[in-house]
């Protein structure tokens, strides 16, 4: 069939370009986050055949690929004693033949064959859509060369391979081969479709919900054919088995515990609105900052569905629920890590509305515009692998500065999130008159990242001794330069509402936090209320408006710049 030799071919270039990126991950890439304890979890299966990791920590065992003299427990410590890793076991148990090979980089060439088979089913996807093989490649290119797709590859994450299974299944379900040529559901794709969703959930909890979707989406689409229970009732008992382990071990649905309740018990519109906006556009972590060129898939969602209807747009739906979920869960914050780590599991499916663009769209006007995003994806990319650890301290754009050496992070969007400071005593800090000096200092403040804030308080004063001085001033300033970044004075008229704007420029709050001083002049009593600091709305969404605007226009300029209607629309 000749898709599959097209995409034999891919996959080849593809492995050959990974595995000639494998030593490159292995000299300058250190292992950060979870990624330890995943390999530990790897090991002990290899070397102890057990999952018990108290010895493995207690011996540093992490030696032969951490850095560091020390590894805190990333574990839950069972009634016998035993030391459960605190993370879903799946993706040490599939790393672990890889790891009995090579160590750490064994892993990494697995993680390139990975890489180059979820390549091939992206290029089948996108030939599928298309019926085009050149659109098909030049989208392949595009998202290849993006940071979501390369740069995961090479993390000890789940997301490589659940973005294969993903992708995999949603073209089993959509039966997209058949777009091209007829194809059979035979039993061996239900008994496939039936190991790999039952995998899904053990690799992250967070794949559970697109477990359900791609069930409803199997049901919807194959209600007469009875061997999907096959499919249903080994994926539903796999995540039945999946909730009872965790609870049994960890008293919770993940290893987490309750992690999943307690971030959706604090969800709140403004965080949620928050989250939808800044996983895209935010400039520390938004996928449209490192890798630009996904804006050409946006453009080809209105050709995606001229193309193939209902079933093109539902190619998307994994992505939009992964999306809406992690924007429920917590928001949007800044953690350590590249980009928008919960979306990546689903944006390789986006290879299927970058395909219809360059399918769609006449090439003489999205041509240049596609350089131009590709060749700045492509930079990042690069200068990522080079550098990791400017995308996880830092961010793309602080490469742009210093290459230019002009301020660029005030033109962008940034996204943070609320900060509270509360008194080490009572509900309220309190000074009495005639008392000089600071009411609170604070500790170093981690949680802002790069950002409009605005401080928010309340300070109710009596006893006043002059009311032409100010009772309190407030400072927000950078623990790196002592510089002020927002400073305040308030007088003393009774019940005042405090707000006081100010920028946060730094990227890196890890090295970098913030520091507040509140100080009163003694001229009156003082009732200071606990500190709000959140998001300036207004200073964080014009941004957003200004390049959301722009895109939009593009969506909009270039779904009337089409070829005459194709016969390969599907319903």
């Amino acid at each position: 069939m000749k898709s599959l030799r097209y995409a034999s071919i891919i996959f080849l270039l593809t492995l050959f370009l990974y595995l000639r990126l494998v030593p490159i991950v292995m000299a300058l890439w250190k292992i950060t986050g979870d990624e330890p304890h995943y390999l530990l979890a790897a090991h002990s299966i290899v070397i102890d055949h057990d999952l018990d990791l108290k010895n493995n920590y207690i011996n540093a065992d992490y030696s032969k690929f951490y850095i560091l003299a020390y590894l805190d427990m990333h574990t839950k410590i069972q009634p016998d004693g035993k030391h459960f890793l605190s993370h879903d076991i799946g993706l040490p148990f599939l790393i672990a033949p890889a790891y009995w090979w090579k160590e750490r980089e064994g892993v990494m060439i697995f993680f390139a064959f990975i890489g180059a088979l979820l390549a091939a089913q992206m290029f089948l996807l996108a030939y599928e859509v298309t019926t085009k093989w050149w659109a098909a490649t030049l989208a392949w290119l595009t998202l290849i060369l993006s940071v979501p797709i390369t740069i995961y590859v090479f993390q000890i994450y789940p997301e490589a391979i659940g973005g294969l299974i993903v992708l995999w299944s949603m073209r089993q379900i959509l039966r997209t081969p058949n777009w091209i040529a007829p194809s059979r559901f035979t039993l061996a794709h239900i008994v496939a479709l039936a190991v790999a969703l039952s995998i899904l959930t053990w690799l992250s909890a967070r794949y559970a919900p697109i477990v359900l979707l791609l069930l409803a989406l199997l049901i919807t689409k194959h209600f007469r054919d009875r061997r999907i229970i096959i499919v249903i009732g080994s994926s539903l008992i796999s995540l039945a088995l999946y909730i009872f382990i965790n609870v049994i071990l960890f008293k919770g649905l993940t290893p987490g515990g309750d992690a999943v309740s307690g971030g959706f018990s604090n969800s709140q519109a403004q965080q949620i609105t928050r989250g939808l906006i800044a996983w895209w556009f935010d400039q520390q972590r938004g996928l449209l900052v490192y890798a630009p060129s996904l804006i050409i898939a946006l453009i080809g969602l209105p050709h995606l569905y001229r193309l193939r209807g209902r079933d093109g747009i539902t190619l998307i739906a994994p992505l939009a629920l992964i999306w809406i979920l992690a924007s429920a869960w917590g928001g949007f914050f800044i953690a350590f890590e590249i980009t928008a780590k919960f979306l990546i599991v689903a944006i390789p499916l986006l290879i299927a509305a970058t395909a219809a663009a360059f399918a769609r769209v006449r090439l003489i006007f999205l041509l240049p515009i596609s350089a131009a995003l590709i060749t700045f994806s492509a930079i990042n990319t690069f200068t990522i692998f080079l550098n990791p650890y400017l995308a996880l301290f830092d961010s793309p754009v602080k490469f742009y500065e210093d290459a230019t050496r002009q301020q660029l992070r005030q033109y962008l969007p940034a996204m943070g999130t609320r900060y509270f400071e509360f008194p080490s005593q009572g509900d309220e800090w309190i000074a009495r008159a005639d008392q000089v000096g600071y009411v609170h200092q604070s500790k170093p403040i981690i949680d802002l990242s790069v950002g409009w804030y605005k401080l928010y308080a309340q300070a109710q004063f009596s006893n006043v001794r002059d009311a032409t001085r100010s009772a309190l001033s407030f400072d927000v300033f950078a623990s790196e330069t002592g510089f002020s970044l927002g400073y305040g004075e308030v007088k003393p008229e009774g019940k005042v509402d405090i707000a006081i704007p100010f920028f946060n420029p730094y990227y890196d709050k890890w090295r970098f936090p913030l520091l507040l001083d509140i100080k009163t002049t003694g001229v009156a009593d003082v009732r200071l209320s606990p500190i709000l600091i959140e998001p300036d709305p207004v200073e964080s969404y014009k941004r957003v408006a200004v390049w959301g605007g722009i895109i939009l226009v593009l969506v909009i300029l270039f779904a009337w710049k089409r070829h005459p209607p194709t016969s390969t629309r599907s319903v």
